[in-house]
């Protein structure tokens, strides 16, 4: 299996059940107090999952022809934080510029939060998977 599908499903190992767990059970009240998404609608699962493989291709693409790519952890953690601070940019900050919500500050912890822990554990991934590679 070649690193770019390695890569790929990797990030979706790490994202999908994050995610599920993060937002559909940890903090799905959290979330519904926020308002920003409606109360009564269900995620379409199979569009997130869509979601994340398009996300894990591009990722698993990119990071070999970066410099982060050293074959060390600290590399692929660098690399995964750099990511998530750029998918956060328009999945935390520019979420909450096209929608109401009822706390900003509650907002900005919570979505920031999954955005770190989301991104260290694919960072990890990342850095078991190309280790010295």
């Amino acid at each position: 299996m070649n690193n770019l599908i390695k890569g790929t499903l990797a990030y979706v190992v790490v994202t999908f059940p994050v995610a599920m767990i993060w937002h559909m059970v940890l903090f799905k009240q959290v979330y519904l107090d926020l308002a920003l998404y409606s109360n009564s609608e269900e995620p379409v699962v199979a569009l997130g999952l869509l979601s994340m493989v398009i996300q894990g291709v591009i990722l698993a693409w990119l990071f070999p022809k970066t410099s982060f790519a050293d074959g060390t952890m600290k590399g692929a953690l660098h690399y995964a934080w750099l990511m998530g601070l750029f998918f956060a940019s328009g999945s935390v900050i520019a979420e909450v510029a096209k929608h109401t919500v009822t706390s900003y500050s509650t907002w900005f912890l919570v979505a920031g939060s999954f955005a770190l822990v989301h991104f260290t554990l694919v960072g990890i991934a990342f850095g078991m998977l190309y280790k010295n590679k």
